[in-house]
């Protein structure tokens, strides 16, 4: 039985060596077609476009308008943001008014020090505040749990532990 496998193996190899059926088609010019890939789909692109720009809508109130970056999640990749504003002064950090899989832990915050800390991976969490210092919580991706940004008390995201893809 396996003999009768091997064999199919051979005649199929041999008919595309003589151009048999199997065999790639040549085109109206003589070049070879290749056939499509199983897994591509020339529409993809152009759909996966539209399901961003209708995201983007209902969270921007301007046509026209481009974000600084794409934000991703850096332990599984999962989108956090899809419009943001990168920050002048320190190039690795956005702020942003609309997200997408994150988690705001209301219950925790952090003071102005702990919250710049938090990116190095220091910071100690308190339950309150002193000396009037901003609050901010701790901001987390929805799908694995890792701390991605802060959120401040005019509740805008400052995300500093993220991917960017700039377009």
């Amino acid at each position: 039985p396996e003999d009768e496998d091997f064999d199919e193996d051979v005649d199929e190899e041999t008919e595309l060596a003589e151009g048999g059926a199997a065999a790639i088609s040549k085109g109206a010019d003589g070049t070879a077609e290749t056939p499509p890939a199983p897994h591509y789909d020339p529409d993809a692109d152009a759909a996966d476009q539209q399901w961003v720009d209708r995201l983007r809508g209902t969270a921007l109130s301007g046509a026209g308008r481009s974000t600084d970056a794409v934000l991703n999640c850096p332990a599984c990749m999962s989108l956090v943001c899809l419009d943001c504003q990168r920050h002048v002064r320190y190039k690795n950090q956005y702020r942003a008014m609309f997200v997408t899989n994150c988690c705001v832990n209301t219950n925790e915050t952090l003071n102005a020090t702990d919250a710049t800390s938090l990116g190095d991976g220091g910071g100690s969490r308190n339950s309150g505040t002193t000396n009037h210092e901003e609050v901010y919580h701790p901001v987390r991706c929805s799908v694995c749990g890792t701390v991605v940004a802060v959120q401040d008390s005019d509740e805008v995201f400052h995300f500093f532990h993220v991917l960017a893809s700039h377009g």
